[in-house]
């Protein structure tokens, strides 16, 4: 346990590390687009001057020139503003970079995880077969116990045995010696006798005495033995509830570390559907194209803003960003081509060879006297 929450320890430095190159990249991200933002700034002022040039334009010719030269340099400011973006562009492939290289570290972070639940598990079942263990010790002490039980009810049946013969024994020697004393007047031989059957008697009281002795030096043993095995159970209950409260608390920290990876993913999930929501597109070249959407899942919700220009020879270049706060950013970077699809040196053979087949049936050769029909010409492709 004490290994599987230093690895799960490390696991958590190494997000946190990952959280860490996050934010910076989300540092990153955010200057690119106050970057692009003051970029728009730009190109929508020279908008502005572009609109007032162009109503200037209807008023005079010496206004227009004026405005041309406005345009002109609007033109220069836009330049700029694109060599902007293209640098804004660079730096956020950077940080896509960066990025990747954090969901990486990140991956690697949830095997270690992985790893550590599943040694946490192989600990569970050892703990289980350990307290299934205990269970049959503490089984075979309570049968051992019912055993002394056993023994003890014996005992004293056969100490109320052994009173009944002492009572007994008590009751002979009185009679005994009522007999002796009876006697005594008129027998000594007999007394004699008498005396030595007393002897023999108290023998065997004496050996009786012993038995008796030895069995609770047995007893006293076994309820030694039984104390020793109660303490050894006590102890090894208070290992396992040890190893238990061990448990529990990585039980906690782990459920903690799903929750926070619970929280990323679902902010995530937001982030990525609000980059994607509104897409502009159809742009003429030379425009430029923002959106801005938003997206929620499961109570976490995310802002994205997109941005998309069309170079004069057709690249369409797209980049976004999305946010979804607690340092959850998702950030992209595109480049389209379109190409239209066709020979065109086979359709204009074909036309020209419609053209020429068009003109020889309508225009047939004259011979004799035949009229010549003229035909417009048509082109068939």
């Amino acid at each position: 346990v004490s290994t599987t929450l230093s690895n799960t320890s490390t696991s958590l430095g190494n997000v946190s590390t990952s959280q860490v190159g996050i934010s910076t990249s989300l540092g990153n991200v955010s200057t690119s687009v106050g970057n692009v933002s003051n970029s728009l700034g730009t190109v929508s002022t020279s908008q502005v001057a572009i609109s007032t040039s162009l109503g200037n334009l209807s008023s005079s010719v010496v206004v227009i020139n004026t405005t041309l030269t406005n345009v002109s340099s609007s033109v220069i400011n836009v330049s700029g503003s694109l060599a902007n973006v293209s640098t804004s562009q660079v730096a956020l492939s950077t940080s896509l970079t960066t990025v990747s290289t954090s969901l990486t570290n990140v991956s690697t972070s949830l095997g270690n995880v992985s790893t550590s639940t599943t040694v946490l598990s192989t600990s569970l079942s050892t703990t289980t077969s350990n307290l299934s263990q205990v269970s049959t010790a503490l089984s075979t002490t309570n049968n051992n116990l019912g055993n002394v039980s056993s023994s003890l009810g014996n005992v004293s049946t056969s100490l109320g045995g052994l009173s009944t013969s002492v009572t007994l024994l008590s009751s002979s020697l009185t009679n005994v010696s009522t007999s002796l004393t009876t006697m005594a007047s008129t027998n000594s031989a007999a007394f004699a006798a008498q005396g030595t059957s007393l002897i023999a008697l108290s023998r065997t009281q004496d050996v009786q005495s012993t038995a008796v002795s030895s069995s609770l030096t047995q007893l006293n043993s076994s309820v030694s033995r039984v104390s020793t095995s109660l303490t050894a159970v006590s102890s090894s209950l208070t290992q396992a509830a040890g190893a238990i409260t061990e448990l529990n608390s990585g039980l906690s920290n782990l459920a903690g570390d799903v929750d926070r990876l619970r929280g990323e993913s679902r902010r995530g999930i937001a982030a990525v559907a609000a980059i994607g929501a509104v897409g502009v597109g159809g742009q003429a070249p030379g425009e430029m194209g923002i959106d801005i959407g938003v997206a929620g899942y499961r109570g976490q919700g995310a802002v994205a803003t997109n941005v998309s220009y069309v170079t004069e020879s057709g690249v369409v270049v797209s980049a976004g960003a999305s946010y979804a706060g607690s340092g959850s950013a998702v950030v992209r970077l595109g480049i389209g081509f379109r190409i239209k699809l066709g020979n065109k040196a086979k359709d204009a053979a074909a036309t020209t060879a419609g053209n020429e087949a068009s003109t020889a049936i309508a225009t047939p050769p004259a011979t004799n006297n035949t009229p010549v029909v003229e035909v417009p010409k048509t082109a068939s492709k």
